[in-house]
């Protein structure tokens, strides 16, 4: 993001200043505790306090309840954020898990003065449901992130922890701080996203689930080899061919938005280098079969996502999957070749005068066969 600030008749660039340098952790605890919104994209959650002591004795920076009742673990780090901040907050993660609404309860009662239920109802206008246990998500907040740092967080998200990593860049104005927060790892929940404890009985395990089923089909019928890995609102999946792991570059299905279901391609820009431009200039190869768009977030992102969003069908409704199916099919009969495409170019300086069907089979082998041999059997027609 670039920032102007007006000064004496003239708009002067707005340079960002080292947060660590002024401030320590406990300053940004407590500007996220008085405002929330800080850490909730915007929008309202209750803090349920800081500094929360767990079983074994380590504190938790910030803790809050968020629109859907879930308890919202925030790590606080000012500078360069080092890998071990992650099994931090996974520790934190095996805390929370544990509590129950009386213990939810008695922490909101410390902090807001009232019950939680009275709490809910004051902050976001509406009944707290406790049907089931609190469900709890994860998040850090920091300056910046050691490389190794985000290798561990996506991995965890990969596996479907419910974890999201937030940078924020400090600026100074007219003597007053000014704070841009982003996300830069994982997203934050949509308001009224569906309930993740839903269990293997739920609604995203019966649609996720039958789309990973027909995904063998797809794969066979199309000719590239299948790697997939679903998760509790996410079905990642790619050509076992790709040199990439299935974080870096892969198609998905996801369930995080309440009224539709996301076909995407979803890629790390710095390790696809120009995927997106390729994309974009060979839309008319698969824009009939994926009528999809890359998205434009109100924040900077490390990852690009083409994205296609889908009515939701009702739970049992075996036409509605059939139809999710047929645009799946659609979204790799028509992205896979363009994707080939570009790793056979990135790997060999050139496609060799490849056809489209050829820089396919060139990243379709068996998931055991050497990248090398994979692009020689490319490069010589089989």
């Amino acid at each position: 993001m670039v920032l102007f600030a007006e000064k004496e008749g003239s708009l002067g660039l707005l340079r960002p200043e080292c947060f660590a340098d002024r401030h320590d952790e406990a300053c940004i605890q407590a500007w996220a505790d008085a405002s929330p919104e800080i850490v909730g994209g915007g929008r309202p959650l209750i803090s349920l306090g800081r500094e929360i002591v767990t079983r074994h004795g380590h504190l938790i920076d910030n803790l809050f309840l968020d629109q859907d009742g879930a308890l919202f673990v925030v790590e606080m780090k000012r500078g360069r954020t080092p890998r071990t901040v992650v099994a931090q907050v996974i520790d934190y993660a095996a805390h929370v898990s544990r509590l129950d609404w009386p213990e939810v309860d008695i922490l909101c009662r410390g902090r807001q003065g009232c019950g939680v239920d009275e709490a809910f109802r004051r902050v976001l206008g509406r009944t707290l449901s406790r049907e089931r246990p609190p469900a709890h998500r994860l998040a850090i907040l920091a300056e910046s992130y050691d490389p190794q740092a985000m290798d561990a967080a996506l991995y965890l998200i990969n596996a479907g922890t419910p974890l999201v990593l937030l940078q924020f860049t400090c600026f100074r104005v007219g003597g007053r701080e000014v704070l841009d927060v982003r996300p830069v790892l994982g997203t934050l929940p949509e308001p009224g996203a569906v309930n993740t404890q839903d269990g293997a009985d739920g609604y995203d395990a019966w649609l996720l689930g039958s789309i990973e089923q027909a995904l063998p089909g797809i794969a066979q019928d199309q000719g590239w080899a299948l790697r997939c890995r679903r998760n509790k609102q996410t079905l990642p999946f790619g050509c076992s061919g790709w040199p990439l792991s299935l974080g870096d570059c892969q198609l998905r299905v996801d369930t995080y938005k309440r009224d539709a279901v996301s076909l995407r391609l979803a890629f790390r820009r710095e390790c696809a280098p120009g995927l997106q431009e390729l994309v974009e200039r060979r839309r008319t190869d698969w824009a009939g079969g994926f009528p999809a768009a890359f998205e434009i977030p109100p924040y900077a992102t490390v990852f690009a996502c083409l994205t296609r969003d889908m009515p939701r069908p009702e739970m049992g409704e075996p036409e509605g999957v059939e139809e999710i199916v047929s645009a799946v099919r659609g979204m790799t009969g028509g992205l896979l070749p363009v994707i080939g495409r570009y790793f056979a170019e990135q790997g060999g300086g050139d496609d060799g005068g490849m056809d489209e069907g050829t820089a396919r089979q060139a990243f379709a082998g068996g998931a055991g066969e050497p990248l090398s041999e994979r692009l020689e059997y490319g490069r010589n027609g089989g």
